[in-house]
């Protein structure tokens, strides 16, 4: 734990689907409402940062310490969104590319989906690795495979 702010989240997980779990009849998953905050003194590259972290700090090197509405919040993540554009910040998003280049979301359900297509049926089969690629790398591997199942030529 090499932060306060990894021990609260460890201490203090979210579930992701709250907001739907909130809805349903049955409260399956009871947890106090989010809270969102951010930084007093903002600039325009990150005024739509949030942290659930009180005090976290905020790429602009602020602490994000006032208490945001969550429905302001999500009005500023719709304002963002028009106009067609739509960007991940780092680390917001997890995902799968598998070794033929098809992007999914780091689900468990598309992880048993691909298992089941591979023909996994144990999980004590599945190694687990982390790697790290750079664009040069991600290039080489599309430009080989391309070449591969394609044809030498192909568009990006």
């Amino acid at each position: 734990l090499r932060t306060d702010y990894c021990k609260d989240m460890l201490l203090n997980p979210r579930n992701a689907t709250e907001t739907q779990c909130s809805e349903l009849k049955i409260n399956v998953d009871p947890l106090e409402p989010v809270k969102l905050y951010r930084g007093t003194f903002c600039t325009a590259s990150c005024r739509w940062w949030f942290s659930t972290i009180k005090d976290r700090p905020c790429p602009c090197k602020y602490p994000m310490s006032n208490w945001v509405n969550v429905g302001q919040a999500e009005k500023g993540a719709k304002d963002d969104c028009e106009g067609g554009g739509v960007f991940v910040n780092d680390g917001a998003f997890r995902f799968i590319i598998t070794d033929d280049l098809q992007v999914m979301a780091g689900s468990t359900a598309a992880c048993l989906s691909l298992f089941r297509k591979l023909g996994i049926d144990d999980g004590n089969e599945v190694e687990e690795r982390t790697l790290e690629f750079g664009e040069q790398e991600v290039m080489l591997h599309f430009w080989h495979t391309n070449a591969h199942h394609r044809g030498a030529v192909s568009v990006i």
